[in-house]
């Protein structure tokens, strides 16, 4: 078995008293790292920590965590796209993250905008710890989940 370089995604949330969620991703693989941010409701959080609980436990179905800038008429320009899926056939599972610190073309005063995208591969146990951590949003004002693995390769 060959050394597999480490990864992690951390998911930072900060909830205020309406129910929306300040969010911030950040993935570190292969020496690289990049960091999103936006704003959700405190429901789209609680579904995603479901869905990814669910995903843990069984090896089926799928997790999704989006947000970021929407224009009507518009294609969106998400600064958090995490997807968390299975892989393989020994209950390991696929967590994808497409990170940018902003939306392309949309602001004029935006000289840069820096984009990551990455993967890590996790064990389930690993993914139901992180997913109890944010599942947990609606009883306090902040938490911060980390889950690590394999860098996918």
């Amino acid at each position: 078995m060959t050394v597999s370089a480490q990864s992690e995604l951390q998911i930072s949330v900060s909830r205020d008293d309406d129910g929306d969620c300040s969010v911030d991703v950040t993935m570190v693989t292969d020496g690289f790292r990049g960091t999103g941010h936006a704003w959700l409701n405190v429901s789209d959080i609680v579904g995603f920590a479901r869905s990814t609980a669910a995903l843990a436990s069984t090896s089926k179905g799928e997790a999704v965590l989006r947000g970021g800038y929407f224009s009507e008429g518009a294609s969106p320009h998400f600064t958090i796209n995490v997807s968390v899926r299975p892989h393989g056939s020994r209950g390991h599972v696929l967590v994808v993250a497409e990170l940018a610190t902003g939306p392309l073309n949309l602001d004029a005063q935006i000289f840069a905008v820096s984009r990551m995208s990455g993967g890590l591969i996790a064990e389930p146990a690993a993914l139901a710890r992180f997913a109890a951590s944010l599942i947990e949003i609606p009883k306090g004002t902040s938490r911060e989940a980390v889950v690590g693995g394999e860098r996918a390769a």
